[in-house]
């Protein structure tokens, strides 16, 4: 379970990431909410 939390918790932060770096390119911070979700894009974890 703590794993689930924890790749949660990294996703949205992979998202806030990918916004402000989109927005600093001069594209649209809701590109990746609009474009990317848990079904196409991923977090590979390693133990």
């Amino acid at each position: 379970m703590v794993m689930a939390e924890f790749a949660a918790e990294m996703s949205e932060l992979a998202m806030t990431l990918a916004a402000e770096l989109a927005e600093n390119l001069g594209q649209s911070k809701q590109y990746f909410t609009e474009h990317c979700n848990e079904n196409t894009c991923f977090l590979r974890l390693n133990r």
